[in-house]
């Protein structure tokens, strides 16, 4: 996780969330998360929104999660009405939180529109084209 996430920094790539398989074989979720967390994947992603997927729904799990830097927690098997308005939660937040830093690298209508506060029906905003575009992967 830490070689491809650097891997991306390397080519100018930002990743925005991570579903987090917290039982990966060398270094698990947690240790990956506290790596992320620690920027040895790049200072681009120390603030990453991580889902922790996990197979463990015992008492303490998500909070087990919380605590190694996760932001939120999803169970396996995947329940798509469960995992998809995580996903988009946190997209919505990363989006929103890098648009209001002006960090982002992309230039686009939406993206102009969304720092400008403007919103019409030809460019829609930002985080309204993103989750339409998974959506759109859904179906």
């Amino acid at each position: 996780m830490i070689a491809f996430l650097q891997k991306c920094k390397s080519k100018g790539r930002k990743i925005h969330s991570i579903l987090m398989d917290c039982q990966m074989p060398n270094m698990n979720g947690y240790q990956a998360t506290r790596a992320i967390r620690a920027g040895k994947a790049g200072m681009m992603h120390v603030n990453v929104p991580i889902i922790a997927m996990t197979a463990n729904a015992m008492l303490g799990e998500k909070e087990k999660c919380l605590e190694a830097g996760m932001n939120d927690f999803a169970t396996k098997p995947i329940i798509a009405d469960v995992l998809i308005p995580k996903v988009r939660q946190w997209l919505v937040h990363q989006v929103t939180s890098l648009v209001s830093t002006d960090i982002i690298g992309i230039q686009s209508p939406a993206l102009e529109n969304a720092k400008q506060g403007i919103y019409d029906e030809n460019n829609p905003p930002l985080v309204d084209s993103l989750l339409s575009a998974i959506d759109n992967e859904v179906k």
